[in-house]
């Protein structure tokens, strides 16, 4: 409905941003044999130290990732096309999707903490936010509210809704974590005296 540009943009900024995801992805993928081989070990301050590095540098990654696409969004489009009405519509997307990146980290960080503890629900819950549960009923609702622009802000507004279901499942997992730390720090000082 939006014509050849509109798809050349968005097909530009998707496949840049899957490189972001790749190395985002790679953070995950290292924190789930430390921390599941950590939480049965029942080392859980490793788990816990290893969990908030992870999110750390996934979180400080995606934001200097997001800052670089929005200061040089037009230079990275033009590196794939010319035309000024895809160059046009490929920086305000790139833009649009920069205001949100930073949360990206935290999704993946605990969708594979969830995943090396053995949490499928909770996995499977982060798994599908992003780009289904609230991707998809996005991209069907905000166009007819706001044409392109909506098609620009689904992913972006998925992104805050995901954040949030990640922050309330995260904040649980956290305390439980650091709940069994202590009664494991309690049992050892127990032991030693």
């Amino acid at each position: 409905a939006y014509g050849d540009p509109a798809v050349a943009a968005i097909g530009i900024v998707m496949r840049v941003v899957s490189l972001l995801m790749m190395a985002i992805f790679g953070i995950g993928q290292g924190l789930q044999p430390l921390a599941g081989y950590n939480f049965g070990a029942r080392q859980f301050s490793r788990v816990i130290d290893a969990t908030k590095k992870a999110l750390s540098w996934s979180t400080v990654f995606a934001g200097c990732m997001a800052a670089v696409f929005f200061i040089f969004a037009r230079w990275i489009v033009l590196a794939f096309f010319q035309d000024p009405e895809v160059v046009a519509l490929g920086v305000r997307a790139f833009r649009f999707l920069s205001t949100t990146m930073v949360f990206v980290g935290s999704q993946v960080v605990f969708s594979t903490l969830f995943q090396a503890l053995g949490k499928g629900r909770q996995a499977g819950i982060l798994a599908v936010a992003r780009q289904g549960i609230f991707f998809i009923p996005l991209l069907l609702i905000l166009p007819r509210l706001w044409g392109l622009n909506g098609v620009f802000l689904a992913q972006p507004a998925a992104d805050i809704l995901a954040f949030m279901v990640t922050a309330v499942l995260a904040v649980v997992e956290m305390a439980e974590l650091k709940k069994m730390r202590d009664s494991r720090e309690v049992l050892e000082r127990q032991d030693s005296q």
